[in-house]
């Protein structure tokens, strides 16, 4: 049946706002609404309320009913930031890391190793992999994903990534980026293996956006003019010197993989924190994600979702920790996990709140206050995870 009604959850969590990303004080207003009801209809919302007033619409009386009584309803999560074409797991090299912290070197070989494999499996391969993980995140509530290259570091490599994100069935919505990865800040770089990229992805409509490191501020000064060039919105990651340069070069959103003081020019983009890659490497330092919401700035979460710095694609992870660890409330994490997530990879305007005329992206909790995807630290709550009306995994599921 195209139409749906979801009745009686205990919370509905609207995430009704402005259109664009939601900042500072913003992101503490979920549009909670108590015993709530969702109307929905060739997967788009046409309703979103209190339940007594969406159950007496005409356009209800006809509709398939699911009971969330005493329960959840939000919208699906949608991933900042993660890397669904990295290769295999690399659980040998996780089992010889040292105890502590693992070393930038070791850290490195990972990483080269898994560029290796990526260069070396046919895309066919890839793309199985591929598709297992986003499955692994649509059980944990992902509708939506930035996935990012990055582990081909060649040209041929990061062509045959995007072109494994844009051959994926998953229900899961992909946006995908192209990101230059580790490369050298030499213009042999930039003109064999960046510009080939930028330009086929630009003109086959590969990826929505071009993402640099700032390992280096020149080289990402000029990556970021080749993707202009070609019409590609610049993203950058990195510590102090990427919120530098992201208020040089108004490039927005930023990734923060390490700590960095929040920055009032911060306010006019999205800034996304990856907490399971702090987990994973064993960071001692947890940046400051309140901070960051506290100056005014919209914040957004990301999985990582990569086998060598944040294996896992579990979102409710990366809010529980948000909450543990980078000073975050539970109503900001989820606001960073949803609609400001949306936002970061482009997609705010249709998916990632539960507005009329949005898609019916939606997730039913085991759970009868959303504040306990901030306690039970890295549990999949999700009863069933929808995408455009459709009931894609768990209860439910074909």
């Amino acid at each position: 049946m195209s139409r749906v009604l979801i009745r009686g959850a205990r919370q509905l969590l609207t995430l009704r706002g402005p259109g664009r990303a939601r900042r500072g004080a913003e992101m503490q207003d979920l549009g909670l609404i108590e015993d709530g009801a969702l109307l929905i209809e060739h997967g788009v919302i046409l309703e979103a309320g209190v339940a007594r007033r969406v159950e007496n619409l005409a356009a209800a009386k006809k509709a398939k009913v699911i009971d969330a009584t005493g329960r959840v309803v939000m919208p699906g999560f949608f991933d900042a930031h993660a890397h669904p074409v990295a290769g295999p797991a690399r659980v040998t090299d996780f089992e010889a890391r040292p105890v502590g912290a693992p070393d930038a070197d070791m850290v490195r070989r990972e990483f080269m190793a898994s560029v290796r494999a990526v260069r070396g499996l046919p895309g066919s391969a890839l793309e199985v992999m591929a598709g297992q993980r986003l499955m692994t995140a649509l059980r944990h509530g992902t509708t939506g994903m930035m996935a990012k290259t990055g582990f081909g570091l060649d040209a041929a490599a990061e062509i045959k990534s995007l072109r494994v994100l844009g051959h994926l069935t998953s229900p899961v919505e992909v946006a995908p980026v192209y990101r230059a990865g580790y490369g050298p800040a030499e213009a042999v770089f930039l003109a064999e293996v960046a510009g080939p990229v930028l330009a086929r992805a630009a003109k086959q409509k590969l990826a929505v956006a071009a993402a640099v490191r700032c390992d280096d501020a020149d080289f990402a000064r000029s990556f970021a003019a080749l993707a202009r060039a070609v019409g590609l919105p610049v993203q950058v990651e990195g510590g102090p010197e990427a919120v530098r340069l992201a208020e040089e070069l108004g490039a927005w959103p930023i990734t923060l993989t390490e700590p960095a003081a929040p920055s009032g020019e911060a306010a006019g983009g999205v800034v996304t924190f990856v907490p399971a890659a702090e987990l994973h490497l064993r960071r001692g330092e947890w940046p400051d994600a309140r901070a960051w919401v506290d100056c005014g700035a919209a914040v957004a979460l990301g999985s990582g979702g990569n086998p060598v710095t944040a294996p896992g694609l579990n979102m409710g992870l990366a809010m529980g920790l948000a909450v543990a660890r980078l000073g975050m409330t539970a109503a900001q994490a989820v606001t960073a996990a949803t609609v400001n997530g949306a936002w970061a990879a482009g997609r705010g305007h249709r998916c990632g709140s539960l507005e009329p005329g949005k898609q019916a992206d939606v997730l039913m909790l085991d759970a009868a206050d959303y504040r306990e995807l901030g306690y039970y630290l890295g549990t999949n709550l999700v009863v069933w995870t929808m995408k455009k009306g459709q009931i894609v995994a768990g209860e439910g599921a074909p």
